[in-house]
């Protein structure tokens, strides 16, 4: 009987989620407060920064650990990192941003010569693909 893999299970749960968009003012978007609550980091406003938790809840949905934390870096360490070259969709992808603790993290999509592509939250406010400067790669992890 054919499997399907982890990275195959967390990429179609991600894309399940694509268009879910946090509202701005109040009421706050009750999906997107499922993602902070399924990464155990429970708010009440979805305009707190949300790609990790977006990633945490995809982990937990999948009956996979997460970091807790809303930090996009607190995935630098987690699972196995594979090389660019390698990367297949699914894979957690944690790129640089603004100050050494800060950053971006979501699902790989695909690459080019320039950009990263990647299936995250928080994007534009929204669960969305969207291709980021490949210089800001930090890692590439496999669950």
């Amino acid at each position: 009987m054919w499997k399907t893999s982890k990275r195959e299970r967390l990429w179609k749960r991600a894309y399940g989620e694509l268009g879910t968009k946090e509202w701005v003012g109040n009421p706050d978007n009750p999906e997107v407060i499922k993602y902070y609550k399924g990464a155990g980091v429970p708010q009440d406003n979805d305009e707190v920064p949300w790609c990790a938790a977006f990633v945490g809840w995809v982990l937990d949905e999948e009956g996979l650990p997460n970091t807790k934390s809303l930090l996009a870096r607190s995935y630098q360490e987690y699972g196995k990192e594979v090389e660019l070259r390698e990367a297949e969709e699914g894979d957690i992808v944690v790129l640089s941003r603004g100050k050494p603790w800060q950053g971006h993290v979501g699902f790989y999509h695909k690459h080019d010569n320039k950009y990263i592509y990647l299936l995250g939250g928080n994007q534009s406010n929204q669960v969305n693909i969207q291709g980021y400067d490949l210089n800001r790669l930090v890692t590439i992890r496999r669950a």
